[in-house]
């Protein structure tokens, strides 16, 4: 599990927001097949979970390519309590 802070956040469409992390730093061999960028790697199609507190739990695929600077996830704002929390983190969080 790493810990990582929203470096910031944008709306990319009506009601879909794209969420961008710091990438933490990489575990050796934690990755199938490595990346060319320094830090956290994974390959195309992979996933994260989003822990939100002790119970809020969520997946998402990421939408960033391994090479570039951020961690990125989109999703549709929907009126789950996940997404509500997610919506509400401050830049730093």
């Amino acid at each position: 599990m790493h810990l990582v802070r929203l470096k910031y956040k944008k709306e990319v469409a009506e009601k879909t927001m794209a969420f961008f992390f710091e990438k933490p730093t990489a575990i050796p061999g934690s990755a199938r097949e490595p990346s060319t960028s320094k830090g956290f790697k994974f390959i195309p199609g992979q996933f994260i979970e989003i822990h939100l507190g002790k119970n809020q739990i969520y997946s998402f695929s990421l939408a960033s390519s391994p090479k570039e600077k951020e961690l990125v996830i989109t999703t549709r704002m929907r009126p789950s309590k996940f997404k509500k929390a997610l919506n509400k983190l401050k830049i730093g969080d």
